[in-house]
């Protein structure tokens, strides 16, 4: 299965975000309404006073999601969210009764072949 999927990021303990998938998203999705939410999600988990100056002006959100040369969009400082499409994404069942997914970071779209 391909998806876009959006994880919490972060460098150190201290940033650890507790459930690191925020959101699977269906890869048809444009990359322009992916960064939309990613932008909105990471804007869910800022404080009341910055949520509502989001509201009132999208400008005021300091770290916009943006996307590099791979299609990775990237919103956010520490913990920051990812967004990237992902291959052979499953959901394995570990331990406890938790899941845990496992998928291919590096999908890559097949070209068709010239006619």
């Amino acid at each position: 299965m391909i998806a876009w999927l959006i994880k919490w990021k972060w460098i150190g303990d201290h940033a650890k975000v507790e459930n690191d998938i925020a959101a699977i998203v269906n890869y048809r999705t444009s990359p322009d309404n992916v960064k939309s939410l990613v932008e909105q999600l990471y804007v869910n988990s800022l404080c009341l006073r910055d949520r509502l100056r989001y509201v009132k002006s999208k400008s005021s959100l300091v770290y916009k999601a943006n996307s590099d040369i791979n299609g990775t969009i990237i919103c956010g400082d520490n913990p920051f969210l990812e967004a990237r499409k992902v291959d052979i994404l499953e959901v394995v069942e570990c331990e406890q009764g938790k899941q845990s997914l496992v998928y291919n970071k590096h999908y890559a779209k097949k070209k068709k072949p010239q006619q």
